[in-house]
């Protein structure tokens, strides 16, 4: 059988270097939100999360704000990231480059 778009894992690329000045907006980007984080937001995943198998290319990485290449690292390391608000641990089971 032929191979159809869905046979293949997501690519998803989001530019960090577009929101540098937002370390907030890149935070709910990578990470999601939990339920009852904000007012009248519900809950939605993060890059992390939607990337599934697939790989998630962070363009401009060296505009990461200081105070996230810690919870970075630490998916890198762990294979592990939290919505923000929760504190119930998600599998990153995608690629990152």
């Amino acid at each position: 059988a032929m191979a159809t778009v869905h046979d293949f894992p997501k690519f998803v690329s989001f530019d960090i270097g577009n929101y540098s000045d937002d370390p907030a907006h890149i935070h709910t980007q990578l990470f999601g939100v939990g339920k009852n984080v904000f007012t009248g937001v519900s809950e939605y995943p993060g890059l992390f999360e939607i990337v599934g198998n697939g790989l998630l290319f962070l363009n401009e990485i060296g505009d990461l704000p200081l105070k996230l290449e810690g919870k970075l690292l630490e998916v890198i390391e762990t294979r592990t990231f939290y919505r923000m608000g929760t504190s119930k641990p998600i599998r990153f089971k995608g690629k990152l480059v």
